[in-house]
């Protein structure tokens, strides 16, 4: 559907609905290939980072496993198959509220950034809120339908990034009190 109005867009300005259509194809796949591999190489990073400092592993004589290259990509890849092969859609709400949380913790750390070197950052402000308010009120609508209906998956990743949410923009209000009253100093 996205190619075939994208292709029937480019008709407009005299570019052929074929050639278009697979140009959009081609960059909607490159988009996508482009983003699995990011996804794999910071997923790698973290397992090995992980794995690196975890005294149980080297307990079980895995550390070096899942340090190497070979093991973090073998175990990142096998945890993809795996969602990709299963119900992915189940954990797919929490996955876009994800999304939206990075969005509105992004904004704050902007906000907190500008504010601090005494640059506009009122801009932030509604955004800000607006994107925390409403991905706040998502996930514990998502919790609470989670608990309900028994998918304690969904629960407790809900649950956590909730939690998480909550959990920085304490650390963030306390951020900007503190560089205000350190700057009253």
């Amino acid at each position: 559907i996205f190619s075939n109005g994208l292709s029937a867009t480019a008709q407009i300005f005299g570019v052929p609905v074929s050639a278009a259509g697979s140009f959009v194809v081609l960059a909607v796949s490159s988009f996508a290939l482009t983003s699995l591999d990011s996804v794999a190489r910071v997923a790698r990073s973290i397992i090995q980072e992980i794995a690196a400092a975890n005294d149980f592993l080297q307990t079980l004589k895995l550390r070096r496993f899942f340090t190497s290259p070979f093991g973090a990509t073998l175990v990142t890849v096998a945890l993809g198959g795996a969602a990709a092969f299963t119900k992915w859609q189940t954990v797919w709400p929490v996955f876009g509220c994800a999304n939206q949380l990075i969005a509105a913790l992004t904004l704050m750390t902007l906000y907190v950034w500008m504010k601090k070197n005494n640059r506009p950052s009122v801009v932030f402000i509604i955004p800000m809120i607006f994107m925390f308010v409403v991905t706040t009120a998502g996930l514990a609508q998502l919790s609470l339908e989670s608990i309900k209906s028994h998918h304690l998956l969904l629960a407790v990743l809900s649950l956590l990034l909730l939690t998480l949410g909550i959990s920085f923009v304490v650390t963030i209000i306390l951020r900007i009190r503190w560089v205000g009253v350190r700057r009253q100093k």
